[in-house]
């Protein structure tokens, strides 16, 4: 698989709140950057800091705009729509920059985000 193709895999497993596929495709010392959060070192960490997410969000839909890689770095363009527990919707959007490994997985991610 491409590495492309690995982050629209992130944002399909994002979108159904199926960690495991993401976390699979990380190496063993990944390290997940959010901006709301000290950064999540390892996949225990980084699983931690997704499925959080997936608790607090009841629904979420990306729509996955541009994709631009040079080398061993993805960076992706994306829209949200993200309906939380209490039934409060917000609109976010964001780059999100992944570090691939020459083994070809995840180093790290960098996931950074506005709403409105």
């Amino acid at each position: 698989m491409n590495k492309q193709d690995i982050v629209r895999g992130y944002f399909r497993a994002e979108q159904t709140g199926d960690v495991e596929p993401i976390i699979a495709a990380c190496a063993d010392d990944v390290i997940v950057r959010e901006v709301r959060r000290s950064p999540a070192r390892g996949k225990t960490d980084a699983s931690a800091i997704l499925t959080d997410f997936l608790k607090i969000a009841r629904r979420r839909e990306f729509d996955l705009h541009t994709i631009a890689q040079e080398e061993n770095v993805v960076y992706a363009w994306w829209l949200g729509d993200v309906e939380f527990r209490n039934r409060a919707v917000i609109y976010v959007s964001g780059i999100t920059r992944f570090l691939f490994g020459d083994d070809g997985l995840i180093r790290e991610i960098d996931i950074g985000h506005v709403t409105g």
